[in-house]
């Protein structure tokens, strides 16, 4: 080959790298501002992924997840890199995490969706939650912009809080999981609540135990009363 030829080509692979890579759209992902739970208390060292999913649009809101599995939702979508932290929840006492994803080739106005695991890798038989932002109704692409993706050449970071009261859930892996509010750090803070498969039962049990030991305590107290007739 040519040496000038040869030249051109390495410089012209240099400046895609040097310049071209840095061009890719940034996005912070934290839940500082608020903590991450599972069953038997504060989550660290599981799974959090960051992405779109493919055939999703604002008009369709949470019915794009009804009657999906696991399974299906998770070819659909479409993960970021992780370019800086881990991507696991962060090991601090306070359940929080913070990471920094590439979007990739992804457009402008696009929904990013956060997607959390109780286990340390993405799995089906995990719990999990995924969130985005959003009001309700008419207020859906109101609240929360900074969950819709910017330009893929945008230079500007992307910054999505997470645990604020503008971030619901769109879908999980059971009614057991929550996006509660909370002032642990703000007044707009929330903790997302993903309990182990077993803590349903230990719930369901205790509340039985509850209505059966009123239940027998009502029961005596009729019966003392009728006694004393």
């Amino acid at each position: 080959m040519n040496p000038r030829i040869k030249k051109s080509i390495c410089l012209v692979f240099l400046s895609w790298v040097c310049f071209g890579a840095v061009q890719a759209a940034q996005v912070d992902l934290g839940f500082t501002l608020g903590e991450v739970k599972g069953a038997s208390g504060i989550l660290s060292g599981t799974a959090v992924r960051l992405g779109t999913f493919t055939g999703y649009d604002d008009t369709q809101i949470t019915t794009f997840f009804s009657g999906k599995d696991y399974t299906t939702l998770s070819g659909l979508f479409n993960s970021f890199t992780n370019v800086d932290n881990p991507q696991i929840l962060g090991t601090d006492s306070a359940g929080q995490y913070y990471g920094s994803f590439d979007t990739g080739s992804t457009g402008a106005g696009v929904r990013l969706f956060a997607w959390f695991y109780n286990t340390s890798t993405p799995s089906g038989s995990a719990k999990w939650a995924i969130v985005s932002g959003g009001g309700t109704g008419a207020n859906e692409n109101t609240f929360n912009p900074y969950w819709l993706s910017v330009a893929s050449t945008a230079v500007d970071v992307n910054v999505i809080e997470a645990a604020t009261i503008y971030s619901k859930i769109y879908a999980s892996s059971g009614m057991d999981v929550k996006l509660l509010s909370t002032t642990v750090a703000d007044p707009e803070g929330a903790y997302l609540l993903i309990p182990e498969p077993s803590s349903v039962g230990l719930i369901f049990v205790g509340l039985a135990s509850l209505l059966f030991a009123r239940t027998r305590k009502k029961t005596a107290i009729h019966g003392q009363d009728c006694s004393g007739f």
